[in-house]
C-alpha cells in the first residue's frame, strides 16, 4: 500500500515524488518504506544498518542521489526498526533477509526492477548485520528463494 507522503524532499526543487509505503513481511508485520520517483521502473533498495532506521541521513541522501540521477530508490526500516512493526532482535539476519524478500517481492509485484541492494554500515558490528542480512537474502534466492 503506497501513501503520498510530503516531507521536506517533496519541496518544488525536489528531484522525485517520495510515497509512503507500508509491505507486510512473512510475520504479518509491517514495514514502513519511502519509495522515491525517478521517472522510470528501476529501483534501488536501501538497507539501514544496525540500531538506525530508514531516516537517517545518509539514506535520504543516498535516495537524493539515486533519483538525481534517474534512478528509483527505496529505503525502509527493518522489523523491529524505526517505524516498522515487531520487535528488535540483535543479530536476526534470518528474518532481516525475510524482509529483504518481502520488500522485493512487493516492489516485483508492483512493476519495478531492483536493479541493486545496498546495504549501509558504521562499523565492524554493523557490516556483519548488515552485510550478513543482504548476503544471506541473496544466497537464499540463489537456492530457491
Amino acid at each position: 500500500m503506497a501513501l503520498p507522503v510530503v516531507t521536506s524532499i517533496d519541496a518544488p526543487n525536489s528531484p522525485a515524488p517520495v510515497l509512503r509505503v507500508v509491505v507486510a513481511n512473512k510475520h504479518g508485520e509491517n514495514l514502513v518504506g519511502m519509495l522515491h520517483h525517478a521517472g522510470s521502473n528501476k529501483v534501488v533498495i536501501l538497507c539501514h544498518g544496525f540500531v538506525a532506521c530508514k531516516d537517517d541521513s545518509i539514506m535520504i541522501d543516498l535516495a537524493t542521489a539515486l533519483t538525481k540521477q534517474g534512478i528509483g530508490a527505496f529505503r525502509f526500516d527493518f522489523s523491529g526498526n524505526g517505524e516498522s512493526e515487531g520487535e528488535f532482535h540483535y543479530g536476526s539476519y534470518r528474518k532481516e533477509a525475510d524482509d529483504l524478500h518481502s520488500v522485493v517481492s512487493y516492489l516485483h509485484q508492483e512493476k519495478y526492477d531492483v536493479t541493486a541492494i545496498l546495504g549501509h554500515r558504521n562499523s565492524s558490528q554493523q557490516r556483519r548485520k548488515c552485510g550478513g542480512s543482504i548476503c544471506l537474502y541473496l544466497w537464499r534466492c540463489s537456492h530457491g528463494c
